[in-house]
């Protein structure tokens, strides 16, 4: 699964309605290797892969195969930050939509969008944005992503959103009126794939939350935000392989510095302007690792404790629990126990 980091708007969002629902975050954010000072840390990003964790966490937990449509009603467009504010700040529903999608990796979504244009119709072409055969995350994606839709429609104009229809990629599941409700038009499953269809008249439909002086401001700030990221995504990442190639024998910053032909000064800056640390990744990649070997091998705790490069076991199990909240041995049981 790709591991590029996004923002985690989106990801704490949900992890914040859900423990706002009764749910505990040890049990939502377990083998993600995050805690609770992640849920407030300014300009958080998350990899896709720990955010696909939270879901399958948050599935399991809650029992609510439908919970894509559940939390998906309760999103507002200001929670998305400047993203949020700058669609909200368009006149009329094409320049929300433009602007939407322009800047559409700011939002943090499990979705991609593509969008065309036709005579009389706009066609959005709904599909996961990451790599994942499992139906029950895929579904829980698209149905956030409809569901937070309508309602950011209807707060945009004042009125329900008007689609044509909804063609849908999987099977009808249990639930399946509440698509119908949702969007107010037929809606077709076991489709070759997920489109939604709108009337092109509604690119003019005026917005009642547009504010020019306010667009100009928010869409520069995505702009700068999203520049920031494209370049972060690039620094980080190819750290992360540097780290993840070295298979255990994890190197020193100053070596990582001389394989990205930096000065050890200019790495630690350009990570600082980054607002991370070698030591962060360093920890994220092998708490990523630690939670692989232990769900998906029979590796003993002492052959992980290895391939993750700890001396001594005590150490990585002491770690492991800051990491996780469970020991390597309560992991694996609350593993085989979902």
């Amino acid at each position: 699964m790709d591991d590029t980091l996004i923002p985690a708007d989106s990801a704490r969002w949900l992890v914040n309605q859900l423990i706002q629902s009764g749910i505990c975050h040890d049990g939502l954010l377990s083998g993600t290797g995050l805690d609770m000072a992640w849920l407030k840390q300014q300009d958080a990003r998350i990899s896709m892969s720990k955010y696909v964790r939270i879901v399958e966490n948050a599935l399991s937990l809650t029992r609510e195969p439908a919970l894509g449509l559940t939390v998906g009603k309760s999103q507002m467009l200001f929670e998305y930050g400047v993203w949020g504010y700058a669609i909200m700040s368009c006149s009329t529903a094409g320049e929300a939509m433009n602007v939407a999608f322009k800047y559409w990796e700011l939002n943090g979504a499990l979705v991609d969008v593509n969008i065309e244009m036709g005579e009389d119709r706009i066609f959005w072409s709904i599909s996961p944005s990451f790599s994942l055969k499992d139906e029950k995350i895929i579904r829980f994606a698209i149905e956030e992503f409809i569901s937070t839709t309508v309602v950011a429609c209807s707060f945009l104009f004042d009125k329900p959103m008007s689609a044509l229809r909804l063609d849908v990629a999987y099977s009808r599941p249990d639930y399946g009126e509440r698509y119908s409700q949702m969007v107010q038009c037929p809606v077709y499953f076991d489709s070759k794939k997920t489109v939604l269809t709108l009337d092109r008249k509604m690119m003019t439909y005026p917005t009642v939350t547009g504010h020019a002086a306010m667009k100009n401001h928010c869409e520069n700030l995505c702009r700068e935000l999203s520049l920031k990221l494209s370049k972060a995504d690039q620094l980080i990442s190819t750290v992360r392989q540097v780290v993840i190639q070295s298979m255990g024998r994890f190197p020193k910053a100053e070596d990582v510095a001389q394989v990205l032909s930096m000065s050890p000064r200019t790495f630690y800056r350009r990570l600082q302007e980054r607002e991370t640390t070698y030591q962060t990744i360093l920890d994220e990649v092998r708490a990523e690792l630690a939670v692989r070997y232990l769900k998906d091998t029979h590796l003993s705790v002492d052959q992980v404790s290895d391939l993750i490069g700890f001396t001594e076991t005590t150490t990585f199990r002491r770690t492991f629990k800051k990491w996780t909240g469970y020991s390597p041995s309560e992991f694996r049981k609350e593993i085989m126990a979902l």
